[in-house]
């Protein structure tokens, strides 16, 4: 691979964060997005992303450059973990995640630009699986000759950059998504975390709740399950703005 596709390569590792808005004020934070199943689907990706250049692009114009449509388009085609994580963003806001609502909010409000959403990875680079490391053939970049190298290359400074970001923007709720990285979660957001419910942790800054959930792709999660957490994230939300509005009451 030329140079110049690996100055951009690099540039992307250290910019790019995902989809969205940092104003927005529910935020999803997974480790690594799916994808980049071909050395031609990763150079799509990253070409794409040198129209903007940005730490945030919007979800659907993004994959419709790299001609994937089938999320966006009517009728929405419901992607795995997206679907999941719009069941607990519509729960937290009380709403009724009906399939054609999920379906809306897929194809109109998730990861857009000027919406209320948040889709952040904590390893930039699209993988299939955490087996699967393509880079190495198509990178001369001696930290991405495999998974290791990569991880230990920019995990610190992305943890630090996202921690960072949190505190600078305040959105309402941070859902980490996957226990299996619950590490990274907890170090992101400097919190103790409490079990709220069954496999749904969750935790609080002053002016952030965090919660750390199961992976929406993990086998034999229901839907249900989603909702639940949507429901606890927003009781236990509302219970620690009761009680910081209730103390700033008292030292007023």
């Amino acid at each position: 691979m030329n140079s110049d596709f690996d100055t951009v390569l690099h540039k992307f590792i250290h910019e790019f964060y995902g989809y969205g808005n940092y104003h927005g004020k529910i935020w999803f934070i997974g480790m690594e997005e799916g994808g980049g199943n071909t050395k031609e689907e990763i150079m799509a990706r990253i070409n794409a992303w040198t129209k903007h250049c940005s730490e945030l692009v919007d979800v659907a114009s993004y994959h419709q450059a790299i001609g994937i449509d089938k999320f966006f388009a009517a009728p929405p085609v419901l992607q795995t973990t997206w679907s999941k994580l719009i069941r607990i963003a519509l729960c937290f806001q009380n709403i009724a995640p009906s399939i054609d609502r999920i379906r809306q909010y897929q194809a109109t409000r998730l990861g857009r630009w000027n919406d209320d959403t948040c889709l952040l990875e904590l390893l930039p680079l699209p993988s299939p699986s955490t087996s699967k490391w393509h880079y190495n053939s198509i990178s001369t970049l001696p930290y991405l000759s495999s998974r290791k190298n990569y991880s230990e290359e920019i995990l610190a400074f992305r943890i630090k950059s996202i921690q960072q970001k949190i505190i600078q923007y305040s959105p309402n709720v941070v859902i980490f998504y996957s226990k299996k990285y619950a590490k990274y979660w907890e170090e992101i957001a400097d919190v103790p975390f409490m079990e709220a419910a069954d496999n749904i942790s969750t935790g609080h800054n002053g002016t952030t709740t965090f919660a750390i959930v199961t992976h929406p792709a993990t086998r034999g999660v229901t839907n249900e399950y989603f909702c639940m957490a949507g429901n606890v994230i927003r009781t236990f939300h509302r219970e620690k703005m009761r009680i910081n509005a209730a103390r700033l009451r008292r030292n007023a």
